[in-house]
């Protein structure tokens, strides 16, 4: 079984993709991706994307939706159900 991924390793993946730098720092679980100017729909595919290839997990199109993109804890906790199904 995959361990679950942590806040921290997500951050990372976001700040490759985002390019937010030292911001993501100050990012947490609370944090609304959805009101970062550099979150728009080509990041949203970026991430998806880069998700799938880094943590080796199948993404289909009809489990994506806004609602997983909320928060970093709301994808956070998207992502930990697709790496350490129940």
């Amino acid at each position: 079984m995959k361990q679950a991924i942590k806040l921290t390793q997500l951050q990372q993946l976001l700040n490759q993709v985002l390019q937010i730098d030292k911001r993501i720092d100050d990012m947490n679980t609370d944090t609304r991706l959805l009101e970062l100017p550099e979150f728009d729909s080509m990041a949203a595919i970026a991430i998806i994307s880069e998700l799938e290839k880094q943590w080796g997990i199948q993404i289909e199109d009809d489990e994506i939706s806004i609602d997983i993109f909320a928060t970093i804890g709301d994808l956070l906790i998207f992502i930990n159900q697709k790496v350490t199904p129940a």
